[in-house]
């Protein structure tokens, strides 16, 4: 594709460039929330580990339940009534949402504190699991509200604020105080409760924002003009497709929780955020991709949305690429690194799901697609046939194979539901790839892997070794991209967004690119 006009070039850089301060927002995230899983999981060992991951699994079920889908609602309709001018239902749909969705999660704390027994003996058959569930109950109204706030400011497209948000309080405030509780020899309890002031701090971080920032229109002396009808008839086939997505996230870990020792949910839940790295790529462009295709759909400029869906599809590939093998060739050996010997078993269920994830991350932002169009029953419909197959496998392959089965019912359910979604969004988009493109990546990474893969054979593997390997896997594959062509005319708005952003010259590297283009 070229660039055909400044307001296409304009649109790529809006994305690139809130793609880039989302991105950096949510690594910073995952490094901080990946050294406290670290952090946690040897101190705690895979037993109670494997408890806590069981806490955070009904944490996350419990948010589908009480943000009812609103929160994709307001990120398409927001900057909907936004491009219109229309600044009374803008106002109208963020009380909406923060009103609802604060009625919800108290409702469903208070059921989850209720039936807190039933839920850890009865199904889980594990009594120490109640005190968690307990703390994971009173989490819910903050996780909750600070989640709407956080989707109010992307809709807004205010990047900056979103992560702060998560930076400060899910991030580093999480990992803090779960320095300070290990250092006082707390055990389960403690660091179950740091869990919760951590989201207690994040949402005071939220309503600062929203509150002081006058963009947001909380103080606003503009009448609210709320469109519930609107609001939910577009997010209630979300919220039911939300829990279906949901259950296939975490009924491999409740099914391993049920069927088999806490220990292999440890080691399961270990492989887990290794594969979120690839979430963080599709997270961050279908966050970006939903308001600025939802701004150009109500301009009714729906051929400018496929262009862009073809090029961000593009940059998730190439960027996933590299991750996705080098986590394959030297899964055993990160495991081992990163956790200890006996997380090293799940190096298997790690591999097969690094591969289904870079297979979602493959197809781009189509079900972010499809809610532009307002197709949000067709998204329910599919996510939950492909939930029930999940289900299905997990039961059936979990028994004879473990930590393997549940990866292998994962893989498959991600098969089904990613592939009809995108079928769907190619046929009303009408984008094309250029498989010649994603040929140039695929040759540019399997040339870098081999190499470091047989240099790796000649040398100790230990962390030092493996982050030299990284580096210089990276590297190789960039100047990969470049000799063989595998960079187009509008990827060099990443390049001047890095520009403008951090103030630094790289006229080399796009000289560089634009040499071999």
């Amino acid at each position: 594709m070229i660039i055909a006009n400044e307001d296409q070039k304009k649109d790529l850089q809006n994305i690139a460039k809130g793609a880039g301060f989302l991105f950096a927002g949510t690594l910073m995230v995952y490094v901080l929330k990946f050294f406290y899983r670290l952090l946690v999981s040897r101190y705690l060992g895979p037993s109670d580990y494997g408890l806590l991951s069981l806490g955070e699994a009904i944490a996350n079920v419990a948010i589908i339940f009480t943000t009812l889908g609103l929160s994709f609602g307001i990120i398409k309709l927001i900057p909907h009534y936004l491009s219109r001018d229309d600044p009374a239902r803008v106002r109208g749909m963020i009380l909406a949402i923060l009103k609802i969705s604060g009625l919800m999660s108290i409702f469903v704390a208070i059921v989850t504190i209720l039936f807190s027994q039933y839920i850890a003996i009865g199904i889980f058959h594990k009594p120490l699991f109640v005190p968690i569930i307990i703390i994971t109950a009173i989490t819910i109204p903050f996780f909750t509200v600070t989640n709407s706030i956080s989707n109010i400011f992307l809709a807004f497209q205010r990047v900056n604020y979103q992560n702060l948000i998560n930076v400060a309080g899910r991030g580093f405030i999480l990992l803090l105080l779960t320095v300070v509780a290990i250092a006082y020899d707390g055990k389960l309890f403690w660091i179950a409760v740091a869990y919760l002031f951590s989201h207690i701090s994040s949402l005071i971080i939220g309503l600062y924002f929203l509150i002081r920032k006058k963009i947001f229109m909380i103080s606003s002396e503009i009448k609210p003009k709320y469109e519930y009808y609107q609001l939910i008839s577009f997010s209630f086939p979300i919220f039911l497709s939300g829990i279906f997505v949901q259950i296939m996230g975490w009924v491999d870990t409740l099914f391993l929780s049920a069927l088999k020792e806490a220990s292999e949910v440890g080691i399961y839940n270990a492989a887990l955020p290794l594969v979120s790295t690839l979430s963080i790529f599709v997270s961050v462009v279908g966050n970006i991709f939903l308001p600025t295709a939802s701004s150009l759909y109500a301009k009714n400029k729906t051929e400018k949305v496929a262009g862009l869906y073809a090029t961000v599809s593009r940059w998730t590939f190439l960027s996933g690429l590299p991750i996705m093998l080098f986590m394959i060739f030297f899964s055993k050996q990160i495991l081992t690194i990163l956790f200890g010997a006996e997380y090293r078993t799940g190096h298997i269920a790690l591999q097969i799901l690094i591969g289904a994830y870079f297979l979602r991350l493959s197809f781009g932002p189509s079900s972010q697609a499809l809610m532009m169009f307002n197709e949000t029953k067709k998204i329910f419909y599919i996510n939950s046939f492909a939930a029930v197959v999940n289900v299905i496998l997990n039961y059936l392959l979990i028994p004879p194979y473990s930590m393997m089965g549940a990866a292998i019912a994962t893989t498959g359910s991600i098969i089904i539901q990613e592939g009809l979604i995108f079928w769907i969004a190619k046929k009303k988009l009408g984008f094309v790839f250029s498989l010649k493109m994603y040929a140039r990546y695929l040759l540019s990474g399997l040339i870098g892997i081999s190499i470091i893969y047989w240099m790796s054979t000649h040398m100790s593997t230990n962390a030092l070794t493996i982050s030299v390997l990284a580096l210089t896997y990276s590297t190789m594959y960039f100047i990969m991209l470049i000799m063989l062509g595998g960079f187009r005319e509008e990827d060099l708005v990443i390049i001047q967004a890095i520009e403008k952003k951090f103030h630094i010259n790289l006229n080399i590297l796009t000289m560089l690119i634009k040499r071999f283009l």
